[in-house]
């Protein structure tokens, strides 16, 4: 009996040692997998800013597009008023020109 009673106590030794690695292996598997979450939280964070710059810059740049756009239009309408001007201009010298010659102006 005391035999049996030693076995039994050896078994459960037994037991617990092996139940105590395996929760060590397992808490070791807890850590690791934690440190994975807590890595994979920093580079979400990470990527939603990447993302928010993107964006953000994304939106300065459009901006700027539609600024330049605009000035790019105001000087299209100024080109056109100076060749308008232009015109006028040459199209007066031309009949000045043509009245001198033909005497209807003099000075």
């Amino acid at each position: 009996a005391l035999r049996r009673v030693q076995q039994e106590e050896g078994r459960s030794i037994q037991l617990q040692k092996e139940l105590l690695q395996q929760f060590r292996e397992m808490d070791a598997e807890r850590r690791v997998l934690q440190n994975q979450k807590c890595e994979q939280e920093q580079e979400h964070v990470r990527l939603r800013k990447e993302k928010e710059d993107f964006q953000r810059e994304k939106n300065e740049l459009q901006r700027e597009k539609e600024e330049l756009q605009k000035e790019r239009e105001e000087l299209q309408k100024e080109k056109e008023e100076l060749e308008k001007q232009k015109q006028e201009l040459d199209s007066w010298k031309t009949s000045h020109a043509q009245g001198q010659a033909s005497g209807f102006y003099s000075c």
